[in-house]
């Protein structure tokens, strides 16, 4: 995955009188944006496909423009004039309410020296300001006062931004960073980031909370919300100017002179996109993160496309080749590419179970690699987060979920309390054939389990809620329909397993800790995590609820000390786990499929062949595989068909119970 980079044409910044410099940009639709230009003192409404430009009004010539943003709530129609309400910040510390064609409806008087940074909430309630004299100040989204911060030493406020619960702000003053919350009685905590001064601040919306900055020192740094350091990249040769997550907070931008980065993961960046005489102080992106723009002090504004997106998933390998094209392969039946071509450019793509699902500006293709020449369409834009199951897919789009049958028919219209699009991530929500797990918008601690096997419309009043200590940074369900089970993972990295998570008063089991990520065997019952430095897998983690020694037997663990922090589970696909490291190169790590065919033979009630394989395959080490038999006949029911799988473990309170059960 990286940039594809564009200029708008120098011909059209002279014409519209942008040579002067552009201080300020901001997304306003899927395609069009608005800027400000700096020494003529016009806002312009640019279309990013056709980089033509259109002169929206001149703001009076005592004001200078600092930062531009649209306040236009995700539900809102894309017009100007009434419905587009844009916020201008200025050098003289107004804050200025605009609408669509430029008109003034209210000025506040907010800091009485040059207002350098403003951020909206990422639920667009709240507004964020810092300035010159040192103060950091929140406001409604009306532009009335809240609150007001100071630091003992009056330094710049030269960036901050939110987090992704809106409950705490993050700012800088010279080489320092203060997080702060908003909630009374809660201690704010400050460290030095960078040996220079902090030009750039970005806090992700994704579910890790995870802070990235930039400084004078040309490091690029990435923090968790306590303040511990995740990565620091070498010196870039320049100052780092800019950085911005996108907005489900998977992918940083980093500007610095003359060139653009691309960071998908923690310390793994793209080839760097070399831009003649252009450095970005300003980066925005779209909606549904497939486009990046960004404002230089030359003048010049940068396009940038995300592409070469690649999915690896249950034997199926997709990579874009184009913004219009992808190739599949399909491993389980042909070694053959094939090239996919549509007619709008890709946003997103998602593979797995068979099928290939594309999303376009303004419809969904399903493509099933038996027949890949005959897509279903479905009529969905802007969607920003695709997931497939084994017999569905969910489009999320500003509008809300959808779900559909992988042949196109669509099966439930999902409805969940408290919902806010923009704290879904890939991470906090997760699909099955029958289940969606969906982290709760405004209570992070809350993971709600709708089901939509029997009904179309799914009232999220009535869902079970599964309520944590902790907030919740990812979920994930498995894809086994008859022993669902939950997992999830806390922000201080605790790892819960929930089985049977659509009943009420499901029970919560911990599971380990100090986990970073998890992801389920897309066809058995297995379970993988990442902790600091090993690969853990569990067999059967349902057997936490009942025996904790057979749980112990059916874990193993891979040291992966090598490869550090920023290694990924890219897939978990029958007896191999992948592994991506930072520079890309993957790591296969084979697992145990014993476990894996008793669990099928069991579920089809065949425990003649099951007693003979555990048998033999445990005739030198009768650790993993029995342990695994005696959870699955407990779970069956079948005690009995146990015991000898006890007797070679030497479990002898176990072999016990059952003979005084038996007689």
């Amino acid at each position: 995955m990286h940039f594809q980079v564009s200029v708008l044409p120098q011909k059209t910044h002279e014409n519209s009188g942008i040579s002067n410099g552009v201080p300020c940009i901001a997304w306003i639709s899927q395609n069009e944006f608005f800027t400000c230009c700096g020494n003529d003192k016009s806002i312009y409404r640019w279309d990013a496909k056709n980089g033509t430009s259109t002169k929206v009004s001149d703001l009076p010539i005592e004001l200078c423009p600092t930062s531009l943003h649209n306040l236009q709530k995700s539900k809102a129609n894309n017009k100007p004039g009434a419905e587009l309400l844009l916020l201008l910040t200025t050098s003289n510390g107004k804050i200025l309410m605009m609408t669509g064609s430029g008109r003034v409806e209210k000025t506040v008087d907010a800091h009485k020296s040059e207002i350098l940074v403003a951020k909206i909430s990422k639920d667009m309630s709240s507004i964020l300001t810092g300035s010159e004299d040192g103060l950091v100040k929140v406001w409604s989204r009306s532009a009335m006062l809240r609150a007001s911060f100071s630091e003992s030493a009056p330094l710049p406020v030269t960036a901050a931004d939110w987090s992704a619960d809106s409950q705490s702000i993050a700012f800088v003053q010279g080489a320092w960073v203060i997080l702060k919350s908003l909630i009374p009685g809660m201690a704010q905590s400050k460290w030095q980031a960078h040996d220079g001064v902090v030009l750039s601040l970005s806090w992700s919306a994704a579910q890790n909370g995870l802070l990235a900055t930039g400084g004078e020192d040309g490091k690029c740094k990435v923090w968790d919300s306590s303040g511990h350091l995740m990565y620091s990249s070498g010196n870039q040769g320049s100052p780092v100017m800019c950085l911005s997550w996108n907005l489900n907070g998977q992918i940083l931008a980093v500007s610095s002179h003359n060139s653009l980065r691309l960071c998908q993961t923690i310390g793994r960046f793209s080839t760097s996109e070399l831009i003649s005489n252009s450095t970005a102080h300003s980066l925005s992106w779209n909606k549904d993160n497939s486009r990046l723009i960004g404002a230089c002090g030359s003048g010049k504004i940068i396009v940038a496309n995300v592409v070469g997106r690649e999915i690896h998933r249950d034997g199926i390998q997709a990579h874009m080749i184009g913004d219009k094209a992808v190739r599949v392969r399909d491993l389980k039946a042909s070694d053959m590419w094939e090239t996919l071509e549509v007619k709008s450019s890709i946003l997103l793509l998602e593979a797995g179970f068979g099928h290939v699902v594309l999303a376009t500006s303004d419809r969904c293709l399903i493509y099933n690699t038996t027949t890949i020449n005959t897509p279903v369409e479905v009529k969905v834009a802007g969607v920003f987060l695709l997931q497939v199951a084994s017999k569905c897919f969910l489009a999320v789009n500003e509008f809300g979920f959808w779900l559909y049958t992988l042949q196109g028919r669509a099966i439930a219209v999902p409805q969940v309390p408290n919902l806010q699009i923009v704290h879904l991530t890939e991470s906090t929500i997760h699909l099955t054939a029958d289940h969606l797990a969906i982290r709760d918008s405004t209570e992070f601690r809350v993971v709600h389990i709708l089901d939509f096997g029997f009904s179309r419309t799914i009232d999220g009043q009535n869902v079970p809620k599964i309520r944590f200590k902790e907030p919740i940074k990812q979920v994930a369900l498995n894809q086994i329909d008859s022993e669902r089970c939950l997992a999830a993972v806390d922000s201080q990295g605790d790892l819960y397993v929930v089985p049977n998570p659509a009943i009420p008063n499901a029970s919560i089991y911990k599971l380990a800790s100090m986990v970073r990520q998890v992801m389920w065997n897309s066809s058995n019952p297995y379970l993988s995590a990442l902790t600091e430095s090993e690969l853990c897998v569990w067999f059967y983690p349902q057997i936490v609820s009942f025996n904790n020694q057979l749980l112990l037997n059916t874990r193993i663990e891979r040291d992966l000390s090598e490869i550090g922090t920023s290694g990924v589970i890219t897939q978990f696909s029958n007896g191999i786990v992948e592994i991506q490291r930072h520079d890309k190169t993957a790591i296969s790590i084979p697992i145990n499929l014993v476990p894996a065919a008793l669990f099928s033979l069991t579920e089809k009630g065949d425990w003649v062949k099951a007693i003979k394989l555990v048998r033999r395959a445990s005739m030198n080490k009768p650790g993993s595989n029995h342990s695994f038999f005696a959870a699955r006949c407990c779970m069956k029911n079948q005690p009995k068909k146990s015991l000898s799988s006890y007797i070679a473990l030497g479990l002898v309170d176990e072999i016990e119970y059952i003979m005084n059960q038996t007689q």
